[in-house]
């Protein structure tokens, strides 16, 4: 929960259908803005998708796409795939042959920038703020 709080409601009342159907949501609009990628194991697997790197740049992509939306329950196909229509290809097309925490953030800012424009970091940090204070609320965050 500490790297994905948004996703703590679910955790809180054990809604596993609900947490399953929010990543179906997710996985099914970024499949809809990058269909290639998902073509085959072998496209899926040497894109960002398929790094292990990948997998949480997405988580985090998905948190802060969670926040802009307002909530998981605002969370749609239709706005997944709209903003990830809006990276480049070559950003999941050529991910790096290692990774680490830096080069996460790295990817996850530029796939925010793609995303949002240059007022990207101003619309995530206000969006998060405004989760953070509604889990605040829930008991969620400490």
């Amino acid at each position: 929960m500490r790297y994905v709080p948004v996703l703590f409601p679910f955790v809180k009342t054990a809604d596993l259908v609900g947490l399953a159907r929010l990543l179906v949501v997710y996985f099914v609009g970024v499949k809809a803005a990058k269909p290639k990628f998902w073509e085959s194991d072998e496209t899926l697997a040497s894109s960002l998708f398929g790094k292990t790197n990948g997998v949480v740049v997405l988580f985090n992509i998905l948190h802060d796409l969670i926040c802009v939306a307002g909530g998981t329950s605002k969370l749609t196909i239709e706005f997944v795939s709209k903003k990830w229509e809006l990276v480049g290809d070559e950003v999941v097309a050529n991910p790096p042959r290692g990774g680490s925490k830096g080069y996460q953030k790295e990817v996850a800012s530029k796939v925010l920038l793609q995303m949002f424009g240059s007022n990207a970091e101003t619309t995530v940090s206000s969006s998060v703020a405004a989760i953070c204070d509604q889990l605040r609320a829930e008991g969620g965050l400490i």
